[in-house]
């Protein structure tokens, strides 16, 4: 706690660079692991320092030397770093993290990107939670079945309970997954994973809680090409 600071939040799924990660905001720093990790080694710290200089407008530059002139009892001791911002504080007579977490997340928007989608097209970007949303997985071809894994914006996870099928161009059948009406609103994913060959693609959405949830399962308009 003294370095990181308290928690801010719980542990959500965002996208980073176009990249899914499960991110839990501290005080100080914000922590990441790749989405569905199990390795403790795969934690780093996010690149905050960078994103608060770019939310303040501030360009990068090297560090700065202190002033010429100086004040008696007076000391310069500041810099940024790509991942956090060290500090002198004066009357502690140490070195701090300052609370780099906490301003980057007041200032990032209320909806964040979604993560890229690979290999995996869902019907819609956002669905309200209750509704129905559906998605197909790409890159099948030599998997008799394929299986399905939902990630619920926390990070935890479920096995669908069901296997589709893919066609001859690689193309999974489309599979419908009911979001409940008690739902974790943020970034969901559903992922694909090939029984025979283990390829894993994956897609996300975001569930809400506005709007009239569907009812029917979407369909999807076209098929994702082979190899997308």
């Amino acid at each position: 706690m003294r370095i990181f600071g308290f928690p801010l939040g719980p542990a959500r799924i965002e996208s980073v660079n176009g990249e899914a990660v499960l991110a839990q905001p501290f005080a100080n720093v914000i922590m990441q692991q790749p989405l569905g990790n199990t390795n403790p080694a795969q934690i780093s710290l996010q690149t905050i320092g960078l994103e608060r200089l770019s939310q303040l407008k501030q360009a990068l530059s090297l560090p700065q030397s202190p002033p010429e002139t100086r004040r008696t009892g007076c000391r310069f001791f500041t810099q940024w770093f790509e991942r956090a911002r060290l500090q002198y504080d004066g009357v502690a007579e140490e070195m701090i993290i300052t609370p780099l977490g906490r301003d980057v997340v007041d200032d990032r928007p209320d909806l964040p990107p979604l993560p890229r989608n690979k290999g995996v097209q869902v019907n819609a970007t956002s669905v309200t939670a209750g509704g129905i949303v559906s998605a197909r997985g790409n890159g099948y071809t030599n998997d008799q079945a394929v299986t399905i894994t939902v990630f619920r914006a926390d990070g935890t996870s479920f096995a669908a309970g069901t296997e589709v099928t893919p066609n001859t161009n690689g193309v999974t059948e489309r599979y419908c997954l009911e979001v409940p009406a008690n739902a974790l609103p943020g970034i969901w994913a559903i992922a694909f994973n090939g029984v025979q060959t283990g390829h894993q693609t994956i897609g996300f959405f975001r569930v809400v809680t506005t709007g009239t949830p569907n009812t029917t399962c979407p369909d999807l308009i076209a098929p994702l090409p082979n190899g997308r």
